[in-house]
């Protein structure tokens, strides 16, 4: 799942794309599937949903976004209760992409983690950079 061939065009939006791949996986199944989404593929999941709702037994969001209909990833996040700390946090670009600020990838991601496993996360953090509509 996820990028498209490098010589391949850019025609959908990444959610859009990976819904339809998850979707198309779906339909090839026999029974009803249990789809468990995390995070942004909170959004994936329910476009699947959406798209093949015979084959769906039931969805799980495990500490993931569920927006409402017609809502994007981003415009709950310039009206979320904490907007003014995600705005500090979160560099959002004019192309619909964001990216977390690293001086704040710590207290957002790691929490308490130790310090080893944060140095160890750190080295290989790189920006995700798709649209979030």
């Amino acid at each position: 799942m996820g990028t498209q061939a490098e010589d391949e065009p850019e025609t959908t939006e990444p959610l859009q794309r990976w819904a339809e791949q998850i979707a198309d996986i779906v339909r090839q199944e026999v029974d009803e599937v249990v789809l468990v989404g995390h995070s942004r593929a909170g959004l994936v999941i329910s476009e699947v949903a959406e798209r093949v709702p015979e084959k769906i037994d039931l969805l799980v969001y495990l500490a993931a976004y569920l927006l409402h209909d017609g809502q994007t990833l981003n415009d709950w996040a310039q009206r979320a209760h904490n907007a003014d700390a995600m705005t500090n946090a979160v560099a959002f670009h004019s192309d619909g992409t964001c990216t977390i600020k690293p001086e704040f990838l710590e207290k957002i991601f790691y929490n308490r983690t130790s310090a080893h496993f944060i140095d160890f996360a750190r080295a290989r953090t790189v920006p995700n950079l798709s649209p979030l509509s």
